[in-house]
């Protein structure tokens, strides 16, 4: 965690003190790079995971296969189909449905196991992706004119408290306390601290950074909202201008959302895309259907039981193995074939 900690305070120190001296530099060549690495490695993986040969079924299940009929089946434990297919991936990705069924094996005083369902650290994980959609969106209103469509609708309910002026918003608060529970579970828990890398950290602290600076942008800086929306605009229309005047919060903001976009394709944030080109979710359970061949298989020629006999007859009637026909051979004598008497029976 140390390693991750500096790294995440030396992005920001490289973007307060840089930024307001290298603006171009620091305000759209970072920015823009950042972007195009993202969407070249977001893409590269996914057309490696999808292009990557599944021939059998292993999805993970829950529940009855479909089989005979007198036998009810779980369909979404064990879609058989496309369709149960898809529901089961929208229940995973919008509900984290496997997470909910997580649960925690501890061992009794008689010594038994007894399992304990582990409800926080679901509702932390679906706090935690809400909220974060639900800043995203609020984005959308510096680089996009007008505002799309139910963006006011989701700012009003958003800050329905008032909290502050300029007001607070409870995705705000619930990014941070979902943020802080699952970086505190991975710090007090000796086992997932035990596990845990580097690599681990790192998201979970840059998105906290990221988180902070912006908050302080929002409530405690003094930057000029109106040139900010002009350059953000500049931006995605690629007709970008450097963000003269921005403070070096805003510069440190910047390098670790540029930051987060460079780490996205190489680590575990890229379960977003992977979830659904995860074999054991993304596949029906249909091997009781249909067969499934090995692409791997190297072709083979196969010859029938018959034709075994007759390239190895004369061997197997000298060790007394049963035939389908006896072996003939010449008779020296007059020219004729007979026949050398030996077992018929396959037994």
């Amino acid at each position: 965690m140390i390693l991750s900690l500096a790294a995440v305070l030396g992005l920001g120190l490289l973007g307060w003190h840089l930024g307001p001296a290298q603006p171009f530099l620091c305000g759209v060549v970072l920015p823009l790079s950042s972007l195009a690495v993202f969407l070249a490695g977001f893409s590269a993986k996914i057309l490696v995971w999808a292009s990557a040969p599944a021939p059998f079924p292993i999805a993970l299940t829950a529940g009855q296969q479909q089989s005979l009929d007198r036998i009810p089946p779980r369909r979404l434990e064990a879609p058989p189909g496309p369709f149960w297919v898809a529901c089961r991936l929208g229940a995973e990705a919008l509900c984290f449905r496997s997470l909910l069924r997580n649960s925690r094996a501890r061992e009794t005083p008689e010594g038994d196991l007894a399992y304990q369902p582990v409800p926080w650290l679901w509702l932390a994980a679906i706090v935690f992706h809400y909220t974060l959609f639900l800043i995203v969106l609020r984005h959308l209103r510096f680089v996009l004119d007008p505002a799309p469509w139910g963006l006011g609708l989701i700012l009003s309910v958003d800050g329905f408290f008032h909290l502050g002026s300029p007001r607070l918003y409870l995705s705000d608060g619930g990014f941070l306390l979902a943020l802080a529970f699952l970086l505190g579970r991975r710090l007090w828990e000796p086992r997932l601290r035990c596990l845990s890398l580097p690599g681990d950290y790192f998201p979970l602290l840059l998105l906290a950074a990221l988180a902070g600076s912006g908050l302080y942008l929002r409530h405690g800086g003094q930057e000029d909202i109106a040139a900010l929306k002009t350059f953000a605009m500049g931006l995605v229309s690629f007709r970008p201008t450097a963000p003269v005047g921005a403070g070096p919060a805003f510069f440190a903001h910047l390098a670790y959302a540029s930051a987060l976009l460079l780490c996205f394709p190489c680590g575990k944030l890229m379960h977003m895309g992977g979830i659904f080109l995860s074999p054991t979710k993304a596949m029906p359970n249909n091997s009781r259907a249909r067969r499934h061949v090995n692409p791997w298989n190297r072709p083979r020629e196969f010859q029938s039981y018959a034709q075994y006999e007759d390239a190895y007859r004369t061997s197997m009637a000298a060790a007394g193995l049963p035939l389908e026909r006896p072996p003939a051979e010449e008779d020296a004598a007059g020219g004729r074939a007979r026949q050398i008497h030996v077992p018929t029976s396959r037994s």
